[in-house]
């Protein structure tokens, strides 16, 4: 585990060294999800699997080959994060979309600005910090801001 110290510049970031076992290159931005059924160590991450959203893993933090070790931040803000809808608000909550590699907003259950659904509050999560609107519906236009819980 890496641990950014914050200062009065910049905010506490914390890292954690994964393996890209997903079937492509992970890049900036990527959310993935830990490999529960195939990896005792807690090494091996991918992309969502439906039913799985639950072992939120972080995102990725650099360029990152499939079967190759990288950097993956688990906790604190980031700019990188990479959205699966056009808009969100701030104070949403976000989780994993089955089979990609990005969050969305989670809608379920949510009753005020800024609350979880009550069956994903305990889950790893992304809150917005940013209103952000993107071109692109599938989350490859461009990251926002956001903080990360995936401890």
């Amino acid at each position: 585990m890496l641990m950014k110290k914050a200062t009065f510049e910049s905010p506490e970031l914390v890292f954690i060294a994964v393996r890209n076992v997903a079937a492509t290159t992970a890049v900036p931005g990527d959310s993935a999800q830990f490999n529960p059924t195939a990896d005792i160590m807690g090494l091996d991450v991918h992309t969502a699997n439906s039913g799985e959203e639950e072992c939120y893993a972080g995102i990725w933090s650099e360029t990152v080959a499939r079967s190759k070790h990288g950097l993956m931040q688990v906790y604190g803000y980031s700019t990188k994060i990479k959205l699966g809808l056009s808009s969100s608000a701030i104070g949403d909550f976000h989780k994993l979309l089955d089979n990609k590699s990005y969050v969305v907003p989670i809608i379920a259950g949510k009753s005020l600005a800024g609350q979880a659904a009550d069956q994903d509050s305990h889950l790893g999560f992304v809150i917005s910090w940013s209103v952000t609107s993107l071109a692109d519906s599938l989350g490859t236009t461009g990251p926002f801001n956001g903080f990360i819980r995936a401890l």
